[in-house]
């Protein structure tokens, strides 16, 4: 049997505290700054969600630099940062570029024309490249 996943979604983590370089959290309201991976699983928390937008803001919907964190290599920085920690890490894969959910699910930029054949295979293709970079 699989044991439960108690965790969060944090996944702009590395831009609040600047790849674990700067954390602005705390154990306790008065308490010393700490880790936010660490105070995770202090906590009992075994896991870490965190979103994959294709090319984030690629359509200028909102500022690329502020949502950097949401792309591939900065993903897996963030992948290696929780395995760190002994943390599992859980890839919500958005297959957009911007907020994805089940009433609102835009193509990415780079696939919004192509013929559904071509898409097919597209979307295949970034899975596969995308599952086998973790």
């Amino acid at each position: 049997k699989l044991p439960a996943w108690c965790g969060v979604d944090m996944s702009e983590l590395a831009t609040a505290d600047a790849d674990g370089a700067d954390s602005p959290f705390r154990d306790s309201p008065h308490g010393a700054k700490v880790d936010a991976l660490r105070l995770l699983k202090s906590r009992g928390g075994n896991a870490f969600r965190m979103r994959l937008w294709n090319s984030p803001c690629a359509a200028g919907q909102c500022n690329a630099s502020r949502f950097a964190h949401a792309n591939l290599t900065n993903v897996l920085r963030m992948a290696r940062r929780v395995a760190e920690a002994n943390l599992s890490f859980i890839l919500d894969l958005h297959y957009s570029d911007w907020w994805a959910d089940p009433l609102h699910q835009a193509k990415p930029l780079a696939w919004q024309d192509l013929p559904l054949p071509v898409l097919k295979r597209t979307l295949r293709a970034y899975t596969r490249r995308t599952v086998a970079a973790f």
